[in-house]
């Protein structure tokens, strides 16, 4: 899915639920470690196909940093091998595709609350 479907996805289902967010994507897992060093998020969607940096190296390197527990992550990859060691923790889950917007808004509402 391009970047700027997924932006406009995203922000419809944020917007039926009542919620009002600033959306930022990242090229790469080392520009979305950047912004994870400048911002601060409640909810973090991830694919683990990623150029530079694997989100898996994404999610270890944030896991290292107190702001972990801050956020809910959400994996958006097909392979849930690759990611299986990263669903240990409470506050990650894993979204499959084909992405449905009803299946989405119902994964924000249980990581975030109503």
């Amino acid at each position: 899915m391009k970047r700027e479907l997924l932006v406009t996805f995203l922000k419809k289902a944020f917007l039926q639920l009542g919620r009002d967010c600033r959306i930022d994507t990242a090229k790469n897992g080392l520009e979305a470690s950047h912004l994870m060093e400048h911002f601060q998020y409640d909810l973090v969607l991830c694919d683990n196909r990623m150029p530079v940096m694997k989100g898996i190296e994404l999610f270890r390197e944030i896991c290292e940093t107190e702001s972990f527990h801050s956020f809910q992550w959400i994996w958006t990859c097909g392979e849930i091998d690759d990611v299986s060691e990263s669903l240990k923790h409470p506050n990650v889950a894993y979204f499959e595709k084909p992405y449905r917007l009803a299946d989405f808004k119902s994964l924000i509402t249980d990581s975030l609350g109503a």
